[in-house]
């Protein structure tokens, strides 16, 4: 009895180990957004060629819900290939490369079998790069969290908070808070491209003697490929 007996829990604990070494291994935090850094280089280079969006700008006072374009109204026109101008004062991979520790949140794996993604906290590195203007500068002091897209190693999702506050204008204005969130999202109809769906940024400062509180908001839609 005693043979048969270790036979079958042989053969459940081969049935059992089998799947576990077959898992691909989980990659540390700070090497995958390496990888992520690196696409997400190539993604902007290729977007800057052969993708055209449209974009509404607008920023609005939340003091006094007034929109304080220099229109008075929403800012709406094409952006990207072939059209001078209109570009982001900073790059995703400005923001993500070379500024922050990253660590995976629990669990790791997030999502459903539809949507999965790595949740990955990050903070910045007490000697990051040096600031070259002031959204560097907040960037250089940004921590929270982001979506990383599992298949296709992209940041579907990201929002942070800066730590602190920073002056600007010479000393004669200090940005208090800063906030920013992200969505971005992959068009298979478009040669594999991610996109920016939206992009929203408030920000408390003070300007001489004058405190601001205002959102600016970039939202991107009818995304053309230009050969």
């Amino acid at each position: 009895m005693k043979k048969p007996l270790l036979f079958c829990l042989l053969l459940l604990l081969g049935n059992s180990v089998g799947p576990i070494l077959a898992q691909e291994p989980q990659p540390d935090a700070n090497q995958l957004m390496e990888e992520v850094v690196l696409l997400t280089e190539q993604n902007e280079k290729f977007k800057s060629e052969h993708l055209r969006s449209y974009r509404i700008f607008t920023i609005l006072n939340l003091k006094n819900n007034k929109i304080e374009n220099k229109s008075g109204k929403p800012e709406e026109n094409w952006v990207g290939a072939g059209i001078p101008g209109k570009a982001l004062p900073i790059t995703i991979t400005q923001i993500l490369d070379g500024r922050y520790d990253y660590w995976f949140g629990e669990p790791a794996i997030q999502g459903n079998s539809a949507r999965t993604y790595y949740l990955v906290n990050f903070r910045p590195k007490r000697r990051g790069p040096k600031a070259n203007n002031y959204y560097e500068e907040g960037a250089n002091k940004f921590e929270g969290y982001m979506h990383v897209n599992v298949q296709d190693k992209f940041v579907q999702k990201m929002e942070a908070n800066t730590r602190d506050g920073f002056n600007i204008l010479a000393f004669l204005g200090r940005v208090r808070r800063v906030h920013v969130a992200l969505e971005q999202e992959i068009r298979p109809d478009l040669e594999g491209i991610v996109v920016i769906k939206s992009l929203t940024i408030n920000v408390d400062y003070r300007k001489l003697l004058s405190e601001k509180s205002e959102k600016r908001t970039y939202e991107y839609s009818k995304h053309q490929y230009i050969p």
